[in-house]
């Protein structure tokens, strides 16, 4: 049997072969191979025109679909046009970026990282005012005394601690319920 790196597929063969497969050119490109040791990056992901087109298509998809805000009422679920968060949802949920885009955001973050992170503002009456995108590369998720702390590290200053009621996780499948794995 011939291992080929982290694809945990195995082919029977009666002869070993000198030239490497498909599979592991393809795993070795991405830094995965097992031999390589160069670790895969956001960047070095999208580099490759497959993982781009899969991850856009999927992103644009997906972030065509409506947010829609819904209420509580009489045991059922009831979609409702009049919250307060549906002109954010519909429009811009921050001066720079359009609820499409962030939906695009969160969709690309899951894929590459398994994690996405927003930070939601919120005005005195408690009430969501704008929606902003972190770079989940920057975040780090640990849980202290029964709750999590996020820590964001921005480029040139001091690790910022976000409170978790601030930060909207958005998780793939989780091995610790802590954070997501692509």
């Amino acid at each position: 049997m011939i291992s080929l790196g982290i694809s945990d597929i195995a082919w029977p063969t009666l002869e070993q072969r000198s030239v490497p497969s498909p599979f592991d050119q393809i795993f070795s490109s991405l830094g995965t191979g097992g031999n390589s040791g160069i670790p895969v990056t956001q960047d070095s992901a999208l580099s490759l025109a497959a993982v781009y087109g899969c991850i856009r298509i999927l992103s644009n998809a997906l972030s065509s679909l409506t947010l829609e805000t819904q209420e509580f009422k009489n045991d059922t679920w009831i979609a409702t046009t009049d919250h307060y968060l549906s002109p954010l949802f519909a429009g811009k949920v921050n001066p720079y970026t359009t609820a499409n885009f962030l939906k695009q955001f969160w969709i690309t973050s899951l894929c590459l990282t398994g994690n996405s992170y927003t930070q939601v503002i919120f005005n005195r009456k408690g009430q969501a005012t704008a929606f902003y995108q972190l770079d989940p590369t920057k975040m780090k998720v640990e849980l202290k005394q029964n709750a999590l702390i996020y820590t964001y590290s921005t480029l040139n200053a001091k690790p910022v601690i976000i409170p978790a009621e601030e930060i909207l996780h958005i998780r793939l499948m989780s091995i610790d319920g802590i954070t997501g794995r692509s």
